[in-house]
């Protein structure tokens, strides 16, 4: 440091290569493992280096599915390791019924369920069911978090309701729309979106 200036010296240094021999997942009870090893940034026989490592695990955690992942390394031979993920799974889902009674609209009956990781595919799955006679709701909508193993979201699903405003506005509504869209990300935590929308109402 001379005053306000300073020399920046780059000391760069051969490293022998390091390379993937296994890829072994533990602690993934629901969570199928190609949901898992698609997120990761190199795959069995490729080079390795700590900036990859910490990208897989940055992918894995950004799953939600997981309460905890870790990575380590067990040294082979001819510079192979193996890679051992540890994960430590957690609740990605919950679900909701009742049964409601009113003098106007009798016995209703209601139930929503949101799981972030149907079966342990990954896919996101949320569905409405409403039955009150002047207030109908049937709706499911699904994600798919990597579209043909691409870094691509494919959004889909279709919902129904049934409006009945006769008493206050003279008339009832029956609205059905279907919708799909690809969710892409243009470079970290910036995204982007193109879809279609087809609703008819009656």
């Amino acid at each position: 440091v001379d005053e306000n200036k300073v020399d920046i010296l780059f000391r760069i240094q051969d490293m022998a290569p390091k390379y993937a021999n296994q890829i072994l997942i533990k602690g993934n009870y629901m969570t199928q493992d190609k949901v898992i090893r698609r997120e990761m940034e190199f795959a069995e026989g490729d080079p390795i280096n700590n900036k990859l490592i910490k990208d897989s695990i940055d992918n894995i955690k950004s799953l939600g599915f997981f309460k905890s992942v870790d990575i380590r390394e067990i040294e082979k031979d001819n510079n192979y390791v193996d890679i051992v993920v540890e994960i430590e799974e957690q609740k990605t889902g919950d679900f909701s019924i009742g049964v409601s009674f009113s003098s106007l609209e009798g016995a209703t009956f209601l139930s929503k369920l949101n799981q972030k990781n149907i079966a342990g595919t990954g896919r996101n799955v949320d569905l409405t069911i409403n039955t009150a006679s002047n207030n109908t709701e049937y709706g499911v909508s699904i994600s798919e978090p990597r579209f043909f193993n691409k870094k691509f979201r494919f959004n889909y699903g279709i919902n129904h309701q049934y409006r009945d405003y006769s008493t206050e506005s003279s008339y009832k509504i029956s609205k059905t729309n279907v919708n799909a869209d690809i969710e892409f990300d243009i470079q970290k935590n910036l995204s982007n979106s193109i879809g279609i929308l087809y609703e008819l109402n009656n």
